[in-house]
């Protein structure tokens, strides 16, 4: 058992296994090498429930240890027994209970519209006993959003996550970063009205899930590019902020850290975009972990 470790889980929300090769994330990096895995759920409401049971997205590359010696992260002892390695157990509902009795100061953010508080329909948020939306209340679409300024997005909120951590207590950190997703843009950027339109045509199409053939895809592959080269450029935005994040929380104890993608995106790869559907760019995602004793 190990717990008398700070613990960070870091979701960022749409992120692709390709755009994390892809992107310059030099303080990810720092973390772990990037890996490869697979998550439960094809959007976030579901692949956020798995993550808060400890089901974390599986490691399918390499030697499949999120850290040296550890194959998986939390594990139920209502689950059945199995004989690799686990790094914690826990006997509550989630992990994020099993914290909280345990006398972890547990804190929560997030910033897609599945952590609104706002929302009393939303039940994510009420796991945590603290938890912080920065997204806005309103209910606009993604591209009445852009540009989406660092108030609206939690890593544009690095004071207040840095206060909320009691550096005489044992914390677990929970950040949901909405960057990536739909319309991934980030502070600082400019879109110009074909982008805004572009964003328009590609939500409509992700509500739709209608399924193309190659040669009928309603988007040129100068716009495609040009999304994935956005969704590259918001995971560097993020990069750049969790290293932020890390300078203004140093490491006092033995600390985990996971930073993992809750769910990947289509851009047209296999005839569909978006999410919540099962492609295989929208189950892999990357992982980064690290564990500082």
């Amino acid at each position: 058992m190990h717990d008398n470790c700070d613990v960070r889980l870091i979701t960022i929300d749409s992120c692709r296994y390709d755009t994390a090769l892809a992107a310059n994330t030099p303080n990810l990096k720092k973390i772990g090498t990037l890996r490869k895995a697979e998550t439960s759920g094809s959007y976030t409401y579901p692949a956020h429930h798995s993550f808060f049971i400890g089901d974390v997205p599986r490691i399918i590359d390499g030697d499949l240890q999120y850290i040296p010696g550890f194959d998986q992260i939390w594990r139920s002892v209502s689950a059945r027994k199995t004989k690799k390695p686990v790094f914690s157990l826990y006997d509550t509902p989630n992990i994020i209970t099993h914290y909280e009795q345990i006398g972890y100061n547990v804190q929560g953010f997030g910033g897609v519209t599945f952590f609104n508080t706002h929302d009393n329909n939303n039940v994510l948020p009420k796991l945590f006993k603290n938890f912080h939306y920065f997204g806005t209340s309103e209910n606009l679409h993604p591209f009445e959003k852009i540009p989406r300024t660092e108030s609206v997005l939690p890593l544009g909120n690095l004071e207040l996550i840095a206060k909320s951590i009691d550096k005489d207590v044992p914390y677990f950190l929970f950040i949901n970063c909405p960057e990536t997703h739909i319309p991934y843009d980030v502070p600082g950027t400019n879109p110009n009205n074909s982008y805004r339109e572009l964003i328009k045509r590609i939500y409509i199409e992700q509500n739709t899930k209608r399924l193309y053939r190659p040669e009928n895809l309603p988007f040129t592959s100068d716009e495609i590019k040009l999304l994935k080269l956005a969704q590259i450029r918001a995971l560097e935005w993020v990069d750049f902020r969790v290293g932020l994040l890390f300078e203004s929380i140093p490491i006092r104890r033995p600390t985990l850290t996971i930073v993992c993608a809750d769910h990947g995106e289509e851009f047209g790869d296999n005839g569909r975009f978006g999410h919540a559907h099962n492609d295989i760019t929208v189950l892999q995602v990357p992982v980064w972990a690290k564990y500082t004793d």
